[in-house]
C-alpha cells in the first residue's frame, strides 16, 4: 500500500477536531471548523487528497480533508464507543449466517438465501467453521451481495 493510504487509514477510530473548512468535494456535507468527531472512513481521492468521514456526537456524518484536522486525545472513550456502536447498529441489519471458512482477516459466510460473502473479523476470530449465528452486516454490503434488495 502507498504511504499516504496507510497514513489516512490509520486514523479510523480516532477522535479528531476540525481546524478549518475544507475546499474539497465530498459525497456528504463538509465539516465545520471547531467540530469534533470519530473517524469512520478514510480514503485517498484520485487527485491524491487524503479525505475523512467523521461521525459527530449527534450521529451525523460529515467529510473533511486530512490537512484540516488534528487528532485529539479521547476525553470520554465510553461516550464515543456508545455513539459508534449506535451508528453501526443503525447502519446495519441482522443476518443469520453459516460460517463456511475462517481466514486470517475475514469470515466467509453464507446467508439463509444462499448468498456467499466475506466479512472482516478484525484478526481475532471467535467463530468456527460450520457454526450458525447472527451477524450485523452493513447495509451497503448486504445490498451489494444480494442479501437484501432496496428500492
Amino acid at each position: 500500500m502507498q504511504p499516504e493510504v496507510m497514513r489516512v487509514k490509520s486514523l479510523r477510530g480516532k477522535l479528531v477536531k476540525v481546524n478549518k473548512k475544507s475546499r474539497g468535494k465530498f459525497p456528504l456535507p463538509t465539516a465545520t471548523p471547531g467540530s469534533e468527531g470519530l473517524v469512520v472512513a478514510a480514503w485517498v481521492s484520485y487527485g491524491g487528497t487524503e479525505k475523512l468521514t467523521i461521525l459527530a456526537d449527534d450521529m451525523s456524518t460529515v467529510c473533511t480533508s486530512l490537512k484540516c484536522i488534528e487528532v485529539c486525545e479521547s476525553k470520554d472513550e465510553e461516550k464515543w464507543a456508545e455513539i459508534k456502536a449506535e451508528y453501526d447498529r443503525r447502519n446495519s441489519i441482522p443476518v443469520i449466517v453459516k460460517c463456511l471458512n475462517v481466514g486470517k482477516k475475514a469470515y466467509r459466510l453464507e446467508s439463509l438465501n444462499k448468498k456467499v460473502f466475506f466479512l472482516k473479523h478484525g484478526g481475532k476470530p471467535d467463530r468456527k467453521k460450520g457454526e450458525h449465528f447472527s451477524v450485523n452486516v452493513p447495509v451497503w454490503i448486504a445490498e451489494k451481495e444480494g442479501i437484501i434488495i432496496l428500492d
